[in-house]
């Protein structure tokens, strides 16, 4: 009887591991994949932010050019 209960609790405390061990693995799939879903979304917000930049920059060029040229036909008039 009592190696009975023994194999009993022996299977229980098996079938407890294997459900926790499921349990584990899917959390650590789920957290790999919203690992992954952050790198590729800080990615993106990265690229928005360098293609912001290139375009204040060539924003910024092009204001300094026409003043450059603004002033020299100032001073081409004179």
């Amino acid at each position: 009887m009592q190696a009975a209960c023994e194999k009993r609790s022996e299977e229980i405390q098996s079938i407890r591991v294997a459900k926790l061990e499921q349990t584990a693995s899917k959390h650590k799939q789920r957290a790999s994949s919203m690992q992954a879903a952050c790198k590729k979304r800080s990615e993106e917000i990265q690229s928005i932010r360098v293609a912001k930049l290139e375009q204040t920059a060539s924003k910024q060029y092009a204001s300094s050019v026409r003043e450059a040229f603004r002033r020299d036909s100032e001073h081409s008039s004179c």
